[in-house]
């Protein structure tokens, strides 16, 4: 889910428990309402459900929608091949021979950075920390701009790339050049949101 959406507490745990009690179905989704900025509900959205309606509706989207779906599938480091397992994040798996059965090292896990890189609760007040919290993305987004060709962004109108794009254009001393989709269906089009974002950074 992205910054911008909101779920029912109950809808993560109402999916995982139809899938266990379902477990010919692969894939579970529901509704979802979209709202104006000020919280008025503008409508209902629901996905496809025949295989005729889905292929359709993947000429122009995807209707794996990102708030509304769970994908069943089987985690880390089981697999749905008996006697086969996953290779878990973060780890290499090396052969010393053909017919090893390999070692596993882990090069990185989350709990082991975080534990690592833990610092004190800061005792800062929220405008130190906003402008701390810029100041990290602003130089996250300069490192990620070297680059000795032309650099571009995917802007979809949302909180996420609005930001991105807004920080990259700050950092450079040409207009950014932004890359959009749009869909003819007016429910399912961001484009003008983000010709807005993409105006207010020139």
């Amino acid at each position: 889910m992205d910054a911008d959406d909101i779920s029912l507490p109950e809808r993560i745990r109402l999916q995982v428990e139809f899938l266990q009690q379902h477990p010919d179905v692969s894939i579970v989704g529901t509704w979802c309402i979209e709202f104006t900025t000020p919280g008025v509900p503008m409508f209902q959205k629901e996905l496809p459900t025949s295989d005729e309606e889905v292929k359709k509706f993947m000429l122009y989207r995807s209707p794996l929608i990102h708030p509304t779906v769970r994908v069943g599938y089987v985690a880390c480091p089981q697999s749905a091949f008996r006697g086969v397992n996953k290779l878990q994040p973060g780890s290499v798996l090396t052969f010393a021979s053909p017919h090893d059965i390999g070692t596993t090292t882990v090069y990185w896990s989350l709990p082991a950075s975080v534990s690592r890189d833990r610092v004190p609760m800061s005792t800062q007040d929220d405008e130190a920390m906003l402008s701390d919290l810029e100041h990290l993305l602003d130089r996250s987004i300069r490192q990620q701009m070297l680059s000795d060709v032309p650099l571009g962004a995917f802007l979809s109108g949302g909180i996420d790339s609005s930001l991105i794009v807004a920080l990259m254009q700050r950092a450079s001393s040409q207009r950014v050049r932004t890359f959009s989709m749009g869909v003819r269906e007016q429910g399912e089009d961001e484009s003008k949101h983000a010709r807005r974002v993409s105006g207010m950074c020139l």
